[in-house]
């Protein structure tokens, strides 16, 4: 039986320009966030038009909305509550 070549898997484009780092550091901004504002990823994804599975990919650094989309679906009441504001 032959060697098993273990082939890298291909780079995804936040791997490739480098903004991994900042969506994982984005995530963890994010969950701090929402944890001391007492909601939950439910609650959360519901203030903002995402379901929790959405704000736990954004939590683990899979991804993130832009921050346009988030201003617009953010209500005054749940900047308070998420961010202090």
């Amino acid at each position: 039986m032959a060697d098993a070549v273990h082939e890298r898997r291909p780079e995804t484009p936040a791997e490739a320009d480098g903004t991994t780092g900042v969506f994982t550091a984005v995530g963890k901004l994010l969950k701090l966030l929402r944890e001391r504002a007492g909601l939950t990823q439910k609650d959360l994804g519901e203030a903002v038009g995402y379901g929790p599975d959405a704000i736990s990919a954004m939590e683990r650094g899979d991804g993130s909305p832009a921050p346009r989309y988030w201003r617009r679906r953010m209500n005054s009441s749940t900047r308070v509550a998420c961010c202090g504001r």
